[in-house]
């Protein structure tokens, strides 16, 4: 799967520059970005042990599905081939912290040793990081002399790090009360080739600098994550 990758990478690579070097009356842009991304780490899981007294109770195993929503930044090198196809290389960045909350809690109802239902709940810390490298092609859908519209797909490398709670053993009391809990926490890195998929539209403020609204969702052909993103764009034509 290496191998298949660096392959793939230098193809990208080499097409990129051979499609670079050979339009001389293109226009070339730089730009900017900033926005939100939601990353959805569904290949990462988390074990929970219950116990009552030390009596096995309850044992789950499941994918973490909870929104690792933050900022994330980009930066983006673009060339028009003619007015309607342009190729894009871009680089970004996302980051989060906060807390998890996925299956970190129970309720128990009234029995004959629980007199009123506990809640039981153990948030956990949670932070990611994730950096994506690529190339598209875009097409223009949408052009008149207010907006211009672009749909666009491409390839990417990603390479995500996350840091999290994956397993959780609480012991309960007869009643329900919270006896001993015990967290472990790992952190996962995972590479990954990438298809994004882009829709946006622009608008010029002057002959050389425009601003632009971009919505993106990557996939993964072989992880179970995804990644949606919103940025808004400052764009300058060289």
């Amino acid at each position: 799967m290496k191998n298949t990758q660096k392959v793939s990478l230098l193809a990208l690579l080499f097409f990129f520059s051979f499609t670079l070097s050979s339009q001389t009356d293109s226009k070339w842009s730089v730009g900017l970005q900033a926005g939100i991304a939601d990353y959805l780490t569904f290949s990462d899981f988390q074990e929970v042990v219950y116990t009552i007294e030390g009596n096995d109770y309850l044992y789950s195993l499941g994918n973490i599905t909870e929104s690792n929503l933050g900022p994330a930044l980009g930066l983006e090198v673009g060339l028009d081939i003619n007015p309607r196809w342009r190729l894009t290389g871009f680089a970004q960045f996302q980051t989060y912290s906060g807390r998890l909350y996925e299956n970190d809690f129970a309720i128990f109802g009234v029995s004959s040793t629980v007199p009123e239902p506990v809640e039981f709940r153990a948030p956990a810390d949670n932070k990611l990081t994730a950096f994506q490298l690529g190339v598209q092609v875009q097409y223009c859908v949408l052009q008149d002399q207010k907006l211009r519209g672009y749909l666009g797909a491409g390839f990417s490398f990603l390479s995500r790090s996350h840091e999290y709670r994956n397993r959780l053993e609480v012991d309960f009391t007869e009643d329900r009360r919270t006896n001993s809990l015990v967290e472990f926490f790992t952190t996962a890195n995972r590479n990954a080739l990438a298809l994004p998929l882009s829709a946006r539209l622009e608008k010029d403020l002057s002959e050389n600098i425009f601003v632009s609204l971009t919505g993106q969702l990557t996939v993964f052909p072989n992880l179970e994550d995804h990644q949606i993103a919103g940025l808004i764009g400052l764009h300058y034509r060289l």
